[in-house]
């Protein structure tokens, strides 16, 4: 009897120490998992409030930025070798219909070619006096007020700077009896240049008919700059970009790029 009670009390032992060490090891997963859990939602809440702390300042940053104006730092910007920015020689000044981004990349290939400042101007307003119903043409003499008030709100410019406006449209001149004039030239070095007539006729690859508008339109802005910011004289050469008198297309796509 008391044997088997004795086996009976060391199997009852034993059992419980399993227990309580099944217990134990239970309490300890339960505290890794709580700990685990409190690391978790600490980190949470550090990023939640780096989180809003970092918008703040983004926030505060761009709105600080907003009303205290911010200046757009250009890519190309033309400097002297001191590193100052250098006045505009010329300025492409589009009215309304022809496109601004051509008029960029225009005086962005200008400088490059001629290694000189040609900036753009925005579109301006095409004035309602310019445009002949009956001829269904504008006529270039009523541009010159609009382009010379605006050249006079430019600062960047120099004595010698002149403007070149860019019409989509035909035009003709009052003072002479031609049907139409690919450019005028007025004082203060205020010029027009009329695009209409520079559109190839009869081509029908869009492509290439971009090419074609696009070298002689850059063929009468760069002549242009010729007669009147370098002051070179015309020439008789028919190849020359300079030739003169300048009657049609053919001749224009007869001349070359260069002035000699």
């Amino acid at each position: 009897m008391f044997g088997s009670h004795g086996n009976f009390l060391y199997r009852n032992r034993s059992s419980a120490f399993v227990v309580l060490c099944k217990l134990y090891n239970h309490c300890q997963m339960k505290e890794y998992f709580r700990r685990e859990i409190v690391k978790a939602l600490f980190h949470i809440l550090i990023g939640v409030v780096i989180g809003i702390s970092s918008r703040y300042v983004i926030d505060y940053v761009y709105e600080s930025m907003r009303k205290g104006g911010l200046t757009p730092q250009l890519p190309f910007v033309h400097t002297d070798k001191q590193g100052d920015m250098r006045k505009t020689d010329v300025y492409l000044m589009p009215f309304e219909g022809f496109s601004e981004m051509a008029a960029s990349r225009l005086s962005l290939f200008l400088s490059e070619n001629l290694g000189i400042v040609v900036k753009a101007t925005g579109n301006m307003p095409l004035p309602n006096s310019a445009y002949d119903p009956e001829r269904k043409q504008h006529i270039g003499e009523r541009f010159y007020p609009g382009l010379h008030a605006y050249a006079q709100t430019l600062s960047d410019t120099k004595t010698n700077t002149i403007y070149i406006g860019i019409l989509a449209d035909d035009m003709y001149s009052l003072e002479s009896n031609w049907n139409f004039c690919f450019a005028l030239h007025f004082v203060n070095g205020v010029s027009i240049v009329a695009t209409d007539r520079l559109i190839p006729h009869g081509v029908l690859d869009k492509q290439k008919a971009a090419q074609i508008y696009g070298a002689r339109l850059s063929k009468m802005i760069k002549r242009v700059i010729g007669t009147q910011y370098y002051g070179r004289p015309r020439s008789s050469d028919p190849h020359s970009l300079l030739f003169s008198p300048l009657m049609n297309l053919e001749e224009l796509d007869r001349m070359g790029f260069e002035y000699d």
